[in-house]
């Protein structure tokens, strides 16, 4: 259970996250960001519960979307190394946590047939190949 959640959080990270080290204060921060406070909430208690980490919550004047921001090099590294083996051989909770971060999902009802679409904008092509045939 602790490696799906995990890996979730790697996912939605790579979709909707950074991870930064500031040299000059030699801090390690991971930033996740979202129209919801609520899937925030969620995903820090996850964050709380596997690494003892508390993320903080909050919004920027002017902006519509939340920020949930922590310092933890731990952490950072762990993610870090989740990121690398997940692009190569990403698993169905990593893939989860990436269509939370930058996908969609539509069921339309036409008649007596539903349609369900499920998709995932984002830049890096070999990924996305990788995906696919997921």
């Amino acid at each position: 259970m602790r490696e799906e959640l995990e890996e979730y959080i790697a996912g939605y990270l790579f979709g909707d996250g950074n991870l930064y080290y500031d040299r000059s204060r030699k801090a390690y921060r991971i930033r996740m960001y979202d129209v919801s406070r609520e899937h925030l909430i969620t995903i820090a208690r996850i964050i709380y519960k596997l690494y003892g980490v508390r993320p903080s919550i909050y919004k920027r004047k002017g902006e519509k979307l939340y920020i949930a921001s922590m310092y933890s090099k731990a952490v950072y590294y762990r993610i870090v190394e989740l990121l690398r083996s997940l692009h190569d051989n990403p698993s169905i909770q990593f893939i989860r946590g990436l269509i939370d971060a930058e996908g969609y999902c539509y069921i339309r009802q036409r008649g007596n047939n539903f349609d369900v679409e499920i998709g995932l904008a984002n830049k890096d092509i070999k990924l996305l190949k990788k995906l696919k045939k997921s």
